[in-house]
């Protein structure tokens, strides 16, 4: 009996042993996981992406997606459309370039005239359109209607102040702090110009010499022939400007058929035939103190330009329409000293 009892004991410690060491084994592995990863353990679950779309009502989603879709197709248009005007004339160059000199080289070796001739022609075009740039063309009605509303602020503004006098056209100083140049209307029926402290100012409405300063209608133009002449007009004078603005304004820019201007002393006539500013004037007219005081913008302009070019003020004479609207005279008087 007893020897039984001691083989049964020898089965079962070993048993009982191995299992207190497994459960010992999982008690310290349940106590590092809670002990390593107990944030994590606490932390909800987030709504998966799927459910939360479900949430939202149908009608929303199928809204969203036709926008999102609609946006992607007028993506990949504009994106279509610049490549087009980016690579469209650049292709063209290549290709013509490309064919003309196969065109010689092939020209040389089979001794033939028709393909030297046909190779120059395709090289030719092919560099000529290496150096053509697409420009946008607008139509003048919409630059009149762009035109008009600051017109008749301006038309507002001298009314309203009754000013009578003709705008001055002030020569920019930078050194002075008007970098821009301006044109001055003095309340009164005088030719006055204000002192350049006053001009620094960037007052409007100047109480010292009693008359608006603006910025005049004409000056993104005159800015626009600076730029596209290439020079300063501080540092030319008036015979530059008699050889070259004519040239610029006919062929360059093509805003008048014809122009011609003549300086005679303090007097400058400017004469102005096929202006594409012709229904902008039509407009201008009823406009009491635009025509008869400052001009329309391409008066205007000339008038920033001559102010510039002699460094002293200009006054605005006035202008004359023809009864067509093809033709415009304008009057300007530099004052000097």
């Amino acid at each position: 009996m007893c020897g039984t009892e001691l083989r049964n004991w020898d089965v079962i410690k070993p048993r009982s042993i191995l299992k207190l060491f497994g459960n010992t084994m999982i008690s310290i592995k349940e106590k590092i996981r809670v002990f390593i990863m107990p944030k994590q353990l606490e932390k909800p679950k987030p709504t998966p992406l799927i459910e939360a779309v479900s949430q939202i009502p149908h009608a929303e989603v199928e809204a969203l997606v036709h926008k999102i879709q609609q946006l992607e197709s007028e993506k990949e248009a504009l994106r279509l459309k610049f490549r087009r005007q980016r690579f469209g004339p650049l292709m063209i160059a290549s290709s013509l370039l490309t064919i003309g000199a196969v065109a010689l080289i092939s020209s040389i070796v089979f001794f033939s005239s028709i393909l030297a001739f046909i190779g120059l022609g395709l090289t030719f075009w092919g560099a000529l359109f290496f150096f053509i740039k697409p420009v946008a063309y607008v139509r003048a009605k919409l630059l009149d209607s762009t035109a008009v509303p600051s017109l008749v602020a301006i038309d507002k503004i001298l009314t309203d102040e009754a000013c009578q006098g003709k705008g001055v056209y002030l020569a920019p100083k930078s050194e002075e702090g008007s970098r821009n140049g301006m044109v001055f209307i003095a309340a009164n029926n005088e030719i006055a110009i204000p002192s350049m402290d006053e001009i620094a100012g960037g007052k409007v409405f100047l109480k010292n010499s009693k008359g608006v300063c603006l910025l005049p209608p004409g000056y993104g133009l005159a800015k626009l022939f600076e730029k596209e002449l290439g020079v300063d007009f501080s540092k030319v004078d008036l015979d530059y400007l008699q050889k070259n603005l004519p040239k610029l304004l006919v062929e360059d820019l093509e805003i008048v058929e014809e122009f011609s201007m003549d300086v005679n002393g303090e007097l400058v006539e400017v004469k102005m035939v096929g202006s594409i500013y012709q229904d902008l004037c039509h407009e201008v007219k009823k406009l009491a103190n635009i025509c008869t005081r400052i001009g329309c913008p391409i008066c205007s302009a000339i008038g920033c330009v001559l102010a510039k070019v002699t460094g002293n003020p200009v006054v605005f004479e006035g202008d004359k329409v023809s009864s067509d609207g093809i033709e415009i005279q304008a009057r300007y008087r530099i004052i000097k000293g």
